[in-house]
């Protein structure tokens, strides 16, 4: 399950750059119900 919930997080963020809305790491955690720590942790992870 957490792989799922990891791919949607990497789906939202992606559509979320293509229209042109820059989201942070506090946009991923408040979405998702993250900390801010994993959220980051995802955003290093996608820039890879």
């Amino acid at each position: 399950m957490a792989g799922k919930l990891a791919y949607e997080r990497y789906r939202w963020f992606h559509v979320q750059v293509v229209f042109g809305l820059f989201p942070n790491a506090r946009h991923l955690s408040e979405r998702f119900g993250i900390s801010i720590k994993q959220a980051q942790r995802d955003i290093e992870f996608m820039r890879d």
